[in-house]
């Protein structure tokens, strides 16, 4: 059985590892758009703050090892192909055509089951002023170094957050 999940952040690497575990014959492909697979979304507060000093910290296991694409292989027999893009998922002839970042190459991965794993996307609230420079969303790796860039360059008076729960 093939099987390729959409997204490498959270959920498609414990599905992947599921499945593993129920089906170890399985044929398992992860896709990540990103760079970094399967960090602690959760600790991106703690990255900004510096108590956690480096972003490979985000991706280890307790035992201090890094969930990186070689991990996921030799200990998960699980495919990674991070910095890679979803682009089209053709259902009838269950495929998905993907394009690796880094070349531009095009191809298709066949599956038997296709699972999406994208996560969700911040909702802006319409607020006045919500569109301008130092307002931010907090989603990912690259937003936090974002945070970070900017309470580098200056020191924060003030700090508003809203929101923090899951969006329905």
């Amino acid at each position: 059985m093939k099987v390729v999940i959409v997204g490498g952040v959270a959920a498609g690497p414990k599905a992947a590892s599921k499945i593993i575990r129920m089906k170890p014959d399985a044929e398992v492909t992860i896709i990540e758009k990103g760079l970094l697979l399967s960090y602690a979304g959760c600790g991106l507060p703690y990255y900004i703050s510096g108590e956690i000093k480096e972003q490979k910290e985000l991706m280890e296991t307790p035992a201090g090892v890094v969930r990186d694409a070689a991990f996921f292989l030799n200990v998960k027999n699980l495919r990674v192909q991070n910095r890679t893009e979803a682009l089209e998922i053709d259902r009838k002839g269950k495929r998905v055509r993907v394009k690796a970042l880094a070349t531009g190459e095009e191809s298709w991965l066949p599956y038997d089951k296709l699972v999406l794993a994208t996560g969700a996307s911040p909702v802006i609230p319409p607020i006045s002023g919500a569109d301008k420079k130092n307002v931010f969303t907090l989603h990912g790796v690259h937003d936090a170094e974002g945070i970070k860039t900017v309470l580098a360059e200056h020191k924060a008076k003030d700090v508003v957050i809203i929101g923090g729960g899951p969006s329905l």
